[in-house]
Formats: structure tokens, sequence, C-alpha cells
């Protein structure tokens, strides 16, 4: 049952519904209506944009119809009037053209002509320069005619011109030869002298008008074949000429100078002999005035007689518009002469001028200031430019031009003496008080007692006495030319000394070079020697070993006199003395392999050793021994005297050992020896022996005990006396020899060695067996 309250809740809940409804219907028909007028505007728009539409495309196929309707009235009737205008366009301008060209032809033709006519009227008038303009514009407007045309007027005017140039171009060699001729000698004249004896320079009298402000007769002809393009071939045929005839001469001769002579008609150059200036030159006393002043008399005639005032116009370097100037035509000679002219002075005049030692280069200063005066006046007179200093910049850097000449004749005096003989020698002496100084270079008396205050302190100190002697060059013979070489070494870092820094580094580097020179030239200039001749081979090793003990000094000996970087170290020489060491080692080396190798040959050449009683070879054997001592007999004469003592020593010990060994090897490879082999045998040896003795006997002058002596340096030598035992013992000898204390048998064979000799020697009994087993026990 509901309630009152309940009822009233229901009814509150049905008018919210009412409402709700009524709030959407008219939110409804407010849509409706925005949707209607949206509708309506954009239909309406679009109606009036598709009926303006339509009303263009009505106005332009209208417009199209027009268009069309003319298009067809002018390819109908216009274009046709159009075609027949345009033709008789081009039609009028051809002609118009054409009457151009025919005006300007006959213009051209007309100025043409007007420059041939004032052509012939400035040449009669000898006005050369106006008529080479004429002549040069004429053939110019006649290339621009058409090019090349063909025409009969045009083909005449330029036979014309040409005809007219050639004849201008004929006037003006001749003018340019009347107004300079040469004389000059026979082409078989060879010397400077006669070449200047034979030249003659012949110029007009009147070429040259009186006056400051008169002009040069020649000008006109000169600008003439400035313009024809005449003048720089005749100009460098003039130089020529000069440089050959005149002036290189003059520098080569210094006993012939200038001459003028002057008539009414020409003034001629010629050349004479000046007795005092010959008497000079072979003194060598000219002085570089008069030496100079030759040249400046040749080069002031041309400039007062031929070339004074002249001047052409050539076109700027620095202007790139083709802007022309006035330059003087000597200006343009002397470009073309001074390069040879100046070259040919330094090589003739100056370089040999320079001084050979560094006290001469005060004497050098005339030379300078006179080679600066010279320039000086070529620059005055027109021929050089202010900027050119090419002589006096040589002259300038006289220390580095001595230092390369001296240097220059260092080397070469250095290679001429590598290339002399070996063969002439002198014995090194060196005596005990100059220890590691050399032969030039004198210690003084305190230098030596602080010397050998210093090896008496080293002595107490260390308990040893040092001998001054170790320190010594052994005695032996060097060949002279390097005695010169060494000579020249020390000379020239005393040079060196005196001289400037830049120079005394150049002077130190050139005596560097001369002995690297020495380790390339000696070796392949005198390979052959070398290789075939023990002499020579000798003494190229002591060569090597003198001039190693000089340089292991020398450069300490200079290095404080001399200027940096050398005083800080450099200076030395030391790095090259393994390379010189070791050149003459190897040559020595290589002569002894050669010489044991033809020892060799001569026993190898024998026959065999075995059975020599039954063939008979003992003769044979004998005559190759007599060889090889031969052969070492020579080399020990060869050898002594020139190596030091006890290198030869060595070297004949050596020769001597490789002998006996070869004997003794052959001699204990024989597997049976009978008793008559055994005698000869023994008979051979005991001349191998006499021979060394005899050998010996000539080396060790203390042949008290030679034998000994032998012992001591010859290792092979007790093995060859004790084969020389065991051939003439029995095997009771033998075996007694072998048991003796410090038996001198065991020291030499081994017991294998002893054993072969006793089976070889021996029949296979027991009393063989009993010595080779009693050899073997005690081994």
């Amino acid at each position: 049952m509901e309630t009152p309250d309940t009822k009233k809740q229901n009814v509150d809940k049905g008018e919210d519904a009412d409402e709700i409804l009524s709030s959407l219907w008219r939110s409804a028909n407010e849509l409706k209506g925005h949707i209607y007028s949206t509708i309506m505007k954009q239909y309406d728009e679009f109606i009036h944009t598709y009926n303006t539409m339509n009303e263009l495309h009505l106005k332009v196929k209208e417009m199209d119809v027009k268009l069309r309707n003319v298009s067809k009235k002018m390819q109908g009737d216009i274009k046709p009037l159009l075609k027949t205008a345009k033709n008789e366009q081009i039609s009028v301008q051809d002609n118009l053209k054409m009457v151009t060209v025919i005006v300007e032809a006959l213009t051209r033709l007309s100025q043409i002509n007007e420059l041939l006519s004032s052509f012939s009227l400035r040449l009669d008038h000898k006005e050369f320069d106006l008529a080479a303009n004429c002549i040069v514009e004429a053939q110019h407007m006649l290339s621009e005619v058409y090019g090349n045309c063909d025409a009969k007027i045009f083909k005449a005017l330029r036979q014309e011109a040409r005809r007219k140039r050639a004849n201008l171009q004929s006037i003006l060699e001749s003018e340019w030869d009347k107004s300079i001729s040469w004389a000059l000698p026979q082409i078989s004249l060879s010397t400077p002298e006669k070449i200047l004896l034979g030249t003659e320079i012949k110029v007009c009298a009147d070429l040259i008008q009186e006056g400051d402000d008169s002009e040069n007769k020649i000008q006109p002809v000169v600008t003439a074949m400035e313009i024809l393009g005449m003048l720089r071939p005749k100009l460098n045929t003039f130089a020529k000429k000069l440089l050959r005839y005149v002036l290189k001469p003059l520098i080569a001769e210094s006993s012939v100078k200038p001459a003028q002579e002057k008539s009414k008609t020409e003034t001629k150059l010629h050349f004479v002999v000046s007795l005092s200036m010959k008497r000079k030159q072979s003194e060598k006393s000219i002085s570089p005035d008069n030496y100079y002043n030759r040249l400046v008399e040749v080069l002031v005639f041309l400039h007062d007689q031929v070339f004074d005032r002249i001047k052409v116009t050539v076109n700027t370097e620095e202007d790139k518009d083709d802007t022309k100037v006035s330059k003087p035509l000597l200006s343009i000679l002397g470009l073309i002469i001074w390069p040879t002219l100046s070259k040919s002075i330094i090589e003739e005049y100056l370089a040999a001028s320079i001084p050979t030692s560094f006290s001469e280069l005060e004497n050098y200063a005339e030379i300078s200031n006179q080679t600066t005066l010279f320039e000086y006046t070529l620059k005055g007179l027109g021929y050089l430019e202010e900027t050119i200093d090419t002589l006096t910049d040589y002259t300038k850097h006289v220390n580095m031009n001595f230092a390369n000449k001296q240097v220059q004749d260092l080397l070469v005096t250095a290679r001429d003496l590598l290339k002399s003989d070996l063969y002439n020698t002198q014995q090194t002496q060196i005596s005990p008080d100059k220890a590691l100084f050399d032969e030039w270079s004198q210690p003084d008396d305190s230098a030596l007692k602080e010397l050998h205050q210093i090896d008496e302190n080293a002595a107490t100190e260390n308990s040893k006495t040092l001998e001054m002697s170790l320190f010594l060059f052994p005695q032996c013979r060097v060949s002279t030319n390097i005695c010169k070489l060494m000579s020249l070494a020390y000379e020239t870092l005393q040079e060196a000394v005196k001289s400037t820094p830049d120079c005394a580094i150049q002077l130190f580097y050139a005596t560097r070079n001369m002995f690297d020179l020495y380790l390339e030239v000696t070796p392949a200039y005198h390979k052959m020697n070398l290789e075939t001749i023990p002499q020579l081979s000798a003494l190229h090793y002591n060569n090597c070993m003198y001039v190693s003990h000089h340089l292991l000094t020398l450069g300490a000996e200079f290095r404080d006199h001399l200027p940096p970087p050398l005083s800080n170290g450099a200076a030395t020489f030391v790095d090259i003395v393994p390379f010189l060491r070791s050149s003459g080692q190897q040559c020595l080396s290589q002569q002894l392999q050669r010489q044991e190798q033809i020892i060799k040959n001569c026993l190898n050449s024998t026959a065999s050793w075995n059975e020599i009683a039954e063939n008979n070879r003992s003769n044979d054997i004998s005559q190759h021994l007599e060889q090889a001592f031969h052969q070492l007999n020579h080399l020990s004469r060869v050898w002594f005297d020139v190596l030091p003592i006890k290198l030869c020593m060595k070297l004949i010990e050596d020769l001597t050992n490789t002998l006996i060994v070869d004997v003794v090897n052959k001699i204990v490879q024989i597997e049976d020896i009978s008793e008559d082999d055994g005698h000869l045998i023994h008979d051979l040896l005991e001349l191998t022996k006499s021979k060394i003795l005899e050998l010996y006997s000539g080396i060790i002058k203390n042949d008290d005990n030679l034998d000994q002596e032998i012992s001591n340096h010859v290792s092979g030598w007790n093995k060859l006396s004790e084969l020389a035992l065991i051939l003439a013992f029995n095997l009771k000898g033998i075996v007694e020899r072998w048991n003796t204390p410090q038996s001198t048998l065991s020291a030499a064979f081994t017991a294998p060695e002893v054993h072969s000799l006793i089976r070889a020697l021996f029949q296979n009994t027991k009393q063989r067996s009993t010595a080779i087993n009693s050899i073997k026990t005690l081994h």
C-alpha cells in the first residue's frame, strides 16, 4: 500500500521527464533550422557559380570562333604580303653591305695608295724611319682587306709593297755597312794575338755631328730597322763579331791594346802589340787597371763613334697595355754581350787571379776595386743597367771562390798523386820523442815534458811501464806519393786555420774528401798490380796503416784552431780509419792467400810420394820443393824491404807453415813406405829443413840457436823434424822417443798418426804390435 510520501515522489519524477523531453524537442528544432539554413546557403551559391560558369563558357566559345576566322584571314591574305616584305628587306640589306664594302675597299685603296706614295717621297728624302712606318702600315692594311683577297688590284698592291719593303731593307743594310764596317782576319789564325792584329772596326767620320744636342745620323736607319724587325738580328751578328774578334781575344791576350786612327772619311779602331805589356805578361805582373782599360777603350769607341744617343722604342715588361718606351741602343747591345763577356772575364782573369794561399788574399783587393770600377764605367756608358753587378758579386765572394779553387786544386792534386806510381818509396822515420805527433808539426819541449809526466803518473798508478814506442808507427817503407798526400793534408789544414770560418770548413771537408778519394781511386786504379805484385800489396798495406796512424790524431791536433762546429768535435778523421785499415788488410790478406795457393800448386804438381824409389820420382819432388822455396825466398826479400819486421816474419812463418803442413800430410797419408822410399823421403825432409834454415838464417839475426828460434816462430817445424827422426829410427827408437818426458814427438804427432807411420814403415810383426800398443797405452 502506497504511502503519501511515496506517491509524492512518483509525481515529481514524472514532471522531471516532461521537462527533459521538452528541452530535447527544442534543441532538435534549433538543429533542424541550422541544417536547413546551411544547406540553403550552399545551394544558392552553387547555383550562382554554375550560372556564371555557363556564361563564361559561352563567351569563350564565341571568342574562339572569332579567332579562327581571323587566323583563316591572315593565312589567306596577310602572310603572303609579309613574306614579300621580308625578301625585299634582305635584298636591301645585302645591297647595303655590298655598297659599304665597296666604299671601305675604295677608302683603303686610297689610303694604301697615299701610304705607298708617301713611302717613295720619304725614301727620296732619306727619312727611313717614316718610310718604314708607311710600308708597314700599308702592308697591315692590305692584310686586313678581305684577308688574302685575290683581286688583281690587291695582288698588285701586295707585290708592290713587298718590293718596296725589300728595297728599303737593302738600303738600310747598305747604310749600316757604310756606317760601320769590319776587317776580319783569316779563319786559320787561331791565336788571340793574331786575331786581334788582323781585326779592324771602321766608322764613317760624319756619322755623329758635333754638339750635344745633335742627332746621330744613323738614328733613322736604326729606327727603321727596328720597325722592320731587322735590328735585333743585326745587333746579334754585330755582338758575335765583337765578342769573337775583339773582346774575348783581348781578355785572353793582355799584351795587345787598341789604337785609333782618324781621317777625313773614317775613324778606325785597330790593335797593336805593347812591348811593355808583353813583358809584364811574361812576368805575370799586369795590373788590373791596365787589363780593364783595354776593354773600356773598345767600348768607349763604340759609344762615342757609333751608338751615342741612339734610342729605340721597346715594349715595357711591367705594363700589360703594350706601353712603349724609348731605350738606348747600347743597353740592348749590353744585354746581348754581357753574359758571354762577364763569363769570359771570370774564367780567364778573375778565377785565375784568385790567390793560392790565404796570405795573398789582401792583394786581391786591388783587383776587386778595379772590377767594381769597370762595371761602374759600363753603367755610365749605358751598356749595363744599375742592378747588374755580376763581376762585383764574384769578387765580393773571394773567400768562397778562394776556398772553391783550393778545394778543386786539392782534389786534382790528390787524384794525380794517387794515380802516380806506387813503386817510389821512402823509409818512415819517426823518432821516439814524437809519439803520436806528426812529422810536420813538432811538439815543443813543454808538451813533451807534459806527455812524459802523464806517462810516468800512469805507470806509477798502474805499476806498469808504458813505453812510448807502443804508440809509434813501426819503421817500414811507404809510397812517396802517400807521404806527399799526407803533407798536402797537413798543409791544407794549416791553411784552414789561417782562413775565414766558411773557408776553413770547406778546406777541412776537402781534406776529408781527399782520403775518401784515396779509398776509391787507389784500389781501383792499381787493381791489377795490387793483385799480382806482392811488393805493391805490402806497400798498399803500409800506406793504409800509415795514413790511418796520422788520421787518429790529425783532427784533434787542429780542432782547437778551427771554427765551430769543427772546434766542437766535428773535426775528426777517426771514422775513416776503419775503412783504411780494412782496405790494407784485405789487400794483404788476399795476396797472402794467393801466395799460399802458389806454394800449394808447386807441391801438388808433383807426382805421389808413394813408391818414389821404384818410379824414380825423387828428383821431380826435389825440383818442386826448390820451386816452392824459391817463391818463399823471393817473398822474403821483397817483403822484408817493405813491411815492418814483425809483420813480415808473421807472413813468412804462415807461408812456411803452409809448406810444412802440406809436405807432412802427404807423407803421413802414405800407407806403405819401403826401406828405399823411407831413405829418399828422409833425404827430401832434410832438404826441406836445410832450405828452411837457409831461409831463416837471413831473417833471424841471432842465429846462435837457429833451430830453437824457428821452432818458436813456425808451429810446423817440430812436426817436420820429428817426422825426419821417425823415418831414421827403428821401432825401439820411436817408442823411446815417445816415452821420453816432455817428448817433442808426442807434442808434434798424435798417437793415431804415429801408429799410421809405424804401420807404413815396418812389417806386421809382434814387435810392431807391441810398439803400437805401448804408444797407445802411453797416450
